[in-house]
């Protein structure tokens, strides 16, 4: 973790990481696709954001489906951040993706997921 909060899944996130990379890093530390920064991002939001490979957005979902319902510190889920990335040929697949499992845990009988308490850590 840098003084962000980040862990290199949300750099190779942002940064446009093929699949593979993000698929050996979420092999690595499964925990790091539910770790927020310091902006209270996941490296969903940070994929979604940037138009990442429907792949990388469908292992983050499979890791940790919760966080397609979870939002950043300034309130933006993962639909609102594939908003950022509107000219990208992959959001319109990302969307799907997330409404899928949005879908799914919103058909489930417990709660909406919440956001962890202000203690950081990786899983």
């Amino acid at each position: 973790e840098d003084i962000l909060g980040r862990l290199p899944l949300h750099y190779s996130c942002s940064n446009g990481a093929p699949p593979q990379q993000i698929d050996l890093l979420i092999q690595a530390c499964p925990g790091g696709a539910r770790a927020f920064d310091k902006r209270g991002w996941l490296s969903l939001h940070v994929a979604c954001s940037v138009g990442a490979h429907p792949f990388v957005i469908r292992r983050l979902i499979e890791v940790f489906p919760e966080s397609v319902v979870l939002n950043t510190n300034k309130g933006s889920n993962a639909y609102k951040c594939c908003g950022m990335a509107e000219g990208s040929i992959n959001t319109p697949h990302n969307m799907v993706a997330l409404a899928e499992m949005e879908k799914q845990i919103r058909s489930r009988d417990h709660g909406p997921a919440q956001k962890p308490s202000e203690e950081r850590f990786v899983v």
